[in-house]
C-alpha cells in the first residue's frame, strides 16, 4: 500500500495541533508493521488544504491506485485525506471502484468493512462542519480587523506604512509621490510618463522593487487604500487611516483618457503563460515585429525589465519556430490520449467556476505577510475560508454533469480548437516551456519543456516574485549496460 501525508501550512508551526510530516510518517509506519503491509510509495502535499481535492501528491497517488500500481492508501489521520465531504467521498469511491482499501491508522478502521466506510462517512462529516465553524470565525475576526481600521493585504500598499496597532500611516518620503501620480493621471499623464516619475523619485514598489513598470502603476491608481479605505470581502471601513487623495481627483484619474489601459500583448499567442526565459525564470511576452520582407510576425520575447531587476540573458524566438516544436512534443507525448467532450454551457461555466475559485485559494495560501497581520490561527482560517466557494463550485459541476457526452481523440479536438482551447491543452500537460538565449542554435537545443507536477516553487508565479537567476536543470544521469550511474550530462 501507499502512504499520504498532508500539511495545509508549514511555515513556522509548531505545538500538539500541528500534525507534522513526520509524525505522520511514523503513524502510518506502525500501522503498516503491525499489519504486515509494505509501504511501496509514499506521497506529500506540504502547505496544501484539505478542502482542494486537486493536489499534487494525491493527484499521483490516485493514479498509482486506479492503474493497480498499489493495493491501497493509508493516512495517519482521516482528516489528513481530506475535509471536503462531498470530494472525499468522491476520492473514496474512486478507490473502492479499483479494488483498493483505505486505511486510517488513528481512527482504527478501513473501507473493506461496513463498520469501517459508516465510521468514515461520520468522521468526514465531522470534518467539514469543523471547516464550517471556522469559516464563520474568520469572518467574525475579518469584520472586526476592518473595523479597527485594519488593511489586511499581504503587502503594504506604496506610500503607506504600518503603525504600531496595524493601522497604515502615510510613508515619510513616498506618500507624496504617489499623491502627485494620482493628480499627472487625473491631468492626462499615460502609464508610461507615471511609472518614468516613479521610478525618478526612487518610489520603491510592495516588493521592494524600485523598478516600476505600467502594469504595477494601473494596480496603484485603481486602488481605493488611498482614499482611506479598509477592505476585506464584503467589509469595507471608509475611515480606517488617513488619506493620500481626495474623491475627486481619485474619479479623475479613474476617467483619465491620457492612454489606455496597459494590455498583456498576448492576444492569441499560443505559448502566452507557458514560456518562460531560461535567463531569468519569468514568463516572456508575445510581440510581433517585421520581417525584412515586410510582414508581421509573432515574437516571443523576454521582458527584460523585471520588478525584482533586469535579465541579463534574454531570450527571443519566432512563434513560427517554437510553436511547432512545443506542439510536437505535446502530442509525441499525450497523441493517444481520448477524452470526452460536451458543448453544454452551464457545465463549462461551472468547470470554469470552479477553476476560479480554486485560483482564488491558490493566491490567497501564496500571501505570507499575511501571517503578520491576522496571526497564524487566523491565517490559516482564511485560507479554509476559500474553500467555500472551491466546495460549493465542486458540488455544482458535480450536480450538472452532462448525461451525454462524445467521445474524442486528442487529435480531433486539438483540430476543432480556437488558440484559447489548444494553449488550455497544452498547460494541462505541460508546467513551462523554458527558452534559452542563442543565436542560430537550433530551437531543439534551446528549449527545455517540465512536463506537469515538474515545475519546482522557486519559480516565479502570480503573488511570487523571486530574485531574477537563470534557470539550470539538473544534470542527466547516464546508467551503464549494468543499471550503474555513470557519468552525469548537462
Amino acid at each position: 500500500m501507499d502512504g499520504y501525508i498532508r500539511v495545509s501550512r508549514v511555515g513556522g508551526r509548531s505545538g500538539d495541533s500541528f500534525i507534522s510530516p513526520q509524525v505522520q510518517r511514523d503513524a502510518i509506519t506502525r500501522w503498516a508493521s503491525a499489519h504486515g503491509v509494505a509501504i511501496d510509495a509514499w506521497h506529500e502535499d506540504l502547505d496544501q488544504s484539505g478542502g482542494k481535492m486537486r493536489r499534487p501528491a494525491f493527484d499521483e497517488l490516485l493514479a498509482r491506485i486506479e492503474s493497480r500500481e498499489t493495493d491501497g492508501v493509508v493516512v495517519a489521520k482521516l482528516d489528513r485525506f481530506g475535509r471536503s465531504l462531498v470530494g472525499s467521498l468522491e476520492a473514496l469511491k474512486r478507490i473502492d471502484d479499483a479494488g483498493a482499501k483505505f486505511v486510517s491508522a488513528s481512527e482504527s478502521f478501513d473501507t473493506s468493512t461496513p463498520v469501517g466506510k459508516l465510521v468514515m462517512r461520520m468522521m468526514l462529516s465531522l470534518a467539514e462542519f469543523e471547516l464550517d465553524r471556522v469559516r464563520e470565525n474568520w469572518k467574525v475576526a475579518q469584520q472586526r480587523a476592518v473595523q479597527r481600521g485594519i488593511h489586511i493585504a499581504s503587502k503594504v500598499p506604496t506610500g503607506y506604512v504600518r503603525g504600531a496597532d496595524g493601522r497604515l500611516e502615510l510613508h515619510p518620503e513616498f506618500a507624496d509621490a504617489v499623491a502627485e501620480v494620482f493628480h499627472m493621471r487625473a491631468a492626462g499623464a499615460s502609464w508610461r510618463e507615471l511609472s518614468a516619475f516613479l521610478n525618478a523619485r526612487g518610489v520603491v514598489g510592495p516588493y521592494d522593487s524600485p523598478h516600476w513598470r505600467t502594469r504595477a502603476v494601473t494596480h496603484l491608481i485603481t486602488n481605493p487604500v488611498y482614499l482611506g479605505e479598509a477592505r476585506s470581502g464584503s467589509f469595507v471601513n471608509r475611515g480606517a487611516h488617513p488619506a493620500i487623495v481626495d474623491r475627486a481627483t481619485w474619479e479623475a484619474a479613474q476617467a483619465a483618457r491620457g492612454d489606455s489601459t496597459p494590455r498583456d500583448g498576448n492576444g492569441g499567442a499560443l505559448l502566452s503563460g507557458l514560456i518562460r526565459c531560461a535567463g531569468c525564470r519569468y514568463l516572456m511576452k508575445a510581440d510581433s515585429m517585421r520581417l525584412r520582407d515586410g510582414t508581421k510576425a509573432r515574437v516571443y520575447r523576454c521582458r527584460g525589465e523585471h520588478a525584482m531587476g533586469t535579465c541579463e540573458s534574454r531570450a527571443a524566438a519566432l512563434a513560427s519556430v517554437i510553436e511547432p516544436f512545443v506542439v510536437d512534443r505535446f502530442f509525441a507525448f499525450h497523441g493517444d490520449l481520448v477524452g470526452e467532450l460536451t458543448t453544454d454551457d452551464d457545465f463549462i461555466a461551472a468547470g470554469q467556476a470552479l477553476v476560479a475559485a480554486e485560483a482564488e485559494l491558490d493566491d490567497y495560501l501564496a500571501n505570507d505577510a499575511l501571517v503578520s497581520v491576522v496571526g497564524i490561527d487566523r491565517f490559516n482560517a482564511g485560507a479554509r475560508t476559500r474553500q467555500e466557494a472551491v466546495e460549493r463550485a465542486a458540488r455544482e459541476l458535480a450536480a450538472l454533469r452532462p448525461a451525454t457526452a462524445t467521445s474524442v481523440d486528442i487529435n480531433v479536438a486539438w483540430r476543432d480548437a480556437d488558440t484559447s482551447q489548444r494553449r488550455k491543452l497544452l498547460a494541462s500537460a505541460f508546467d513551462a516551456v523554458i527558452l534559452r538565449s542563442g543565436k542560430g542554435v537550433p530551437i531543439s537545443d534551446r528549449v527545455v519543456i517540465l512536463r506537469r507536477g515538474e515545475m519546482d516553487d522557486s519559480f516565479p508565479r502570480r503573488g511570487r516574485r523571486p530574485p531574477l537567476r537563470p534557470y539550470r536543470p539538473a544534470p542527466a544521469i547516464e546508467l551503464g549496460e549494468d543499471g550503474s550511474e555513470g557519468a552525469a550530462n548537462a
